[in-house]
């Protein structure tokens, strides 16, 4: 007789199996009272199943050997003895979904999962809403890695090549959510969201510094909250939806900012370029904030358009300063150029588009 486990194999019936069960089974009514003969009772159920089985024709299945267990038992008057092996059946079955997001799920609600725990001390994860937003993450995995990543994304983050930030919300179309008059950093300068206007392409700085590619979507009306950030020198509020989330100092996310929280410190970006970079990659917006940077601490007066003497082995940087439109000449009878141009900029233009070059 063949029996199909639960992968779809084919194995052979093994009454031995039956036995083992129903035996353990006592043995773990047997700590709390006295139960009836073990041995025998659990040889005769394991006889008359195989009996049972061997005038079928058809294949039987685990689950369906594992019920008529459970049938046998209360034939024999073993209520506790049943109820045992109900419950050795259930973790039984919790352990082989604990890699499942329905094992995930219930190990939430348990209270058993230490990654999640961990996972923010922002979060009481004892508490009902709480669950539901962790619930509602694994979920949001569960559907990103079946059916929103592409294959290359997906095989290269299980095998630990990249790493998919955030999951647990990518399949929520609306994300980290502002007035439109918010303004922001781009490589650009600073604009607000409605300048840069619905379905817009800029590159904005993320939390280590970098450059990456991001999309402006606008999706219509919704309630919006202030949020006062402090600093030591400033103070800046910003004004967003309830569901936004902030990075915290020590790289957890949250969505429940609370008062005291320390947010992730911006590193200084890793785009900045020299000046013989900038040259040869043909970089105009690169050329123009180096040339203003340059003309800002080099002291220059800027009422009448910008202009400074390039001294020395700061002539090499002439190429950058025509790139970004400057008039380059020589200074007088001396070695030195003279770089001037007059496009109304200001030192206040140049610190609010912040891109930090190495001179």
């Amino acid at each position: 007789m063949v029996v199909i486990k639960r992968d779809g194999r084919e194995v052979d019936f093994d009454k031995s199996k039956i036995y083992n069960a129903v035996y353990r089974a006592f043995e773990e009514v047997e700590k709390l009272t006295a139960v009836g003969d073990k041995e025998a009772i659990a040889g005769r159920i394991a006889d008359r199943l195989e009996a049972v089985y061997a005038e079928r024709s058809q294949t039987v299945s685990v689950e369906s050997i594992q019920d008529d267990v459970e049938t046998e038992l209360m034939r024999e008057g073993e209520w506790a003895v049943a109820k045992a092996y109900i419950k050795y059946r259930y973790e039984h079955e919790l352990l082989r979904n604990a890699g499942t997001v329905d094992g995930k799920i219930l190990s939430l609600v348990d209270g058993v999962n230490e990654t999640v725990i961990q996972e923010n001390s922002n979060k009481n994860p004892a508490i009902l809403s709480t669950q539901r937003d962790y619930i509602a993450g694994e979920v949001s995995r569960d559907i990103t890695d079946r059916l929103l990543l592409p294959e290359d994304i997906r095989k290269a983050h299980e095998e630990g090549i990249i790493h998919f930030h955030d999951s647990d919300y990518f399949i929520q179309h609306s994300m980290n959510c502002f007035s439109s008059k918010t303004r922001f950093v781009t490589d650009r300068g600073v604009i607000s969201f409605a300048e840069a206007g619905d379905g817009a392409e800029v590159n904005v700085l993320d939390c280590n510094g970098s450059w990456r590619k991001a999309t402006v979507h606008k999706y219509g009306k919704d309630i919006l909250y202030d949020v006062t950030l402090q600093s030591a020198r400033s103070t800046k509020t910003v004004t967003c939806t309830a569901n936004h989330r902030w990075l915290l100092a020590d790289g957890t996310i949250t969505t429940n900012l609370s008062v005291g929280d320390t947010l992730y410190p911006l590193r200084q970006t890793s785009a900045g370029l020299s000046a013989e970079e900038i040259l040869s990659s043909g970089d105009k917006r690169g050329a123009e904030m180096f040339a203003l940077g340059f003309m800002i601490g080099d002291g220059s007066d800027f009422d009448r358009g910008i202009s400074g003497r390039l001294c020395g082995g700061k002539t090499r940087y002439a190429g950058v300063f025509r790139l970004a439109g400057y008039t380059v000449s020589k200074f007088g009878d001396t070695d030195d150029l003279f770089a001037t141009i007059s496009d109304g900029k200001s030192k206040q233009d140049f610190l609010i588009r912040s891109l930090f070059f190495r001179l």
